[in-house]
């Protein structure tokens, strides 16, 4: 089991209907809007994969040229990166439990394992 949703492995159109019929925070239902012209759009560019995506929006000035490219509203790849990057959450430090006992904590990172992640790897 790992660790990440492996963004190679979910296509444009699987997102696409996910996103459709996902309960999204009110601030990410724009992306529930004009999803199959928007997406169409997207794969017209050759994007396949939400990796592929992902990797074209990852910095401000990428995403505002592709923004510009294909004529689609900023705003909206700002907030579609954002929910693409929520399924890659951030690892947690084991420090940060609780739980664990410090000594614990010391050991583990004495071997290299600081956070959630570690455990996976």
């Amino acid at each position: 089991m790992a660790y990440y949703t492996n963004l190679n492995n979910i296509t444009l159109d699987d997102y696409q209907a996910t996103l459709k019929s996902a309960d999204l925070l009110p601030s990410r239902r724009i992306l529930q809007q004009n999803t199959d012209a928007v997406f169409n759009l997207l794969k017209a560019q050759g994007f396949k994969t939400l990796a592929d995506l992902q990797a074209a929006l990852k910095t401000k000035p990428k995403l505002t040229d592709l923004a510009e490219l294909i004529g689609i509203d900023a705003d909206y790849l700002t907030i579609l990166i954002r929910e693409i990057n929520s399924l890659q959450p951030r690892p947690n430090k084991l420090a940060d439990f609780p739980e664990i006992p410090a000594g614990v904590v010391e050991k583990l990172a004495a071997i290299g394992i600081k956070h959630t992640l570690h455990l996976y790897l």
